[in-house]
């Protein structure tokens, strides 16, 4: 995601995709992951 910092893509198969970031250490030593969107190439129209 170039137009959206501290936002990632993950793709699977031909049509999967998911946005995510990190979020804020709750656990020490541990970073979470926000899901932001899931489901096919439709959601890249925005983080």
């Amino acid at each position: 995601m170039q137009r959206a910092p501290g936002v990632f893509e993950l793709t699977w198969n031909s049509s999967g995709r998911a946005t995510w970031q990190y979020g804020p250490e709750i656990v020490r030593g541990k970073q979470p992951i926000i899901w932001r969107r899931i489901g096919t190439r439709d959601i890249l129209t925005g983080p």
